[in-house]
């Protein structure tokens, strides 16, 4: 049975994560937006672009995650379009998975990538 995480805001599921594969810690799921996840979205858009950035600014990183986990998250998650990357267990922005190699790959190989070719 595939595995559905819900995104929520207080009580409001803002989006549902369909499980697709699972690289552990990471799993890389679709994401199926509901009503009000658009107002969210920003915020993830904003992260990844941080995340992404050369050199990195773990500061600037840092302070943009917890305003994510502020709004929505109770796990690690990274959202690129129709994408999902979240984290097994909730490592919190300092955990040291948000920047990890692992990651960086997926994030460069993945949607972001497919647009830019």
């Amino acid at each position: 049975m595939m595995e559905v995480w819900l995104v929520r805001s207080g009580d409001t599921v803002l989006a549902e994560l369909h499980d697709v594969t699972v690289d552990m810690p990471w799993f890389t799921a679709r994401l199926r937006p509901r009503l009000g996840f658009e107002a969210v979205r920003p915020l993830f858009v904003d992260e990844l672009r941080l995340l992404s950035a050369e050199p990195f600014d773990d500061a600037a990183w840092e302070s943009t995650y917890e305003r994510v986990a502020e709004a929505v998250v109770d796990f690690l998650l990274h959202i690129d379009g129709e994408e999902a990357l979240r984290a097994a267990r909730d490592p919190g922005p300092r955990g040291g998975c948000g920047r990890s190699a692992n990651l960086g790959r997926r994030v460069r190989g993945g949607a972001a990538a497919r647009r830019a070719a």
